[in-house]
């Protein structure tokens, strides 16, 4: 289903951008936006988003300029989340489904490997 919102000339103005999937993004998640600008800092927000990985970033692709979402690598990330910190932020909650599973399969699968040489290491000792 194709996504839509309503933009005002004063808000393309304002942001000095023209692509409709910013826009899209902005519009879905203004409130939460400023909610996170009523909690946190630029430089907090920011601080945050180091701590998630590149790949769990890929929705921030949407907030690249147009023409640069093709072009997507660390700098270009670090610049988007620079320039739009909480929109950033609010973005990853939004998406936060993909990277908590993909990280889960990873925590299950070191899981079964730790309990495979425990159980070495374990009969090793007999």
């Amino acid at each position: 289903m194709a996504q839509v919102a309503i933009v005002k000339s004063s808000d393309l103005a304002r942001e000095n951008r023209w692509d409709a999937g910013f826009h899209i993004a902005l519009s879905k998640l203004k409130d939460r936006v400023a909610e996170l600008q009523n909690t946190y800092s630029a430089s907090e927000a920011t601080a945050i988003l180091e701590r998630v990985s590149f790949a769990d970033k890929a929705p921030l692709r949407v907030l690249a300029r147009t023409g640069s979402a093709n072009a997507w690598s660390q700098s270009m990330l670090t610049s988007v989340v620079k320039e739009y910190p909480h929109l950033s932020l609010a973005l990853i909650e939004v998406n936060l489904q993909s990277a908590i599973a993909r990280v889960t399969e990873v925590i299950e699968r070191n899981e079964s490997y730790l309990d495979a040489l425990l159980a070495i290491q374990s009969n090793a000792a007999e």
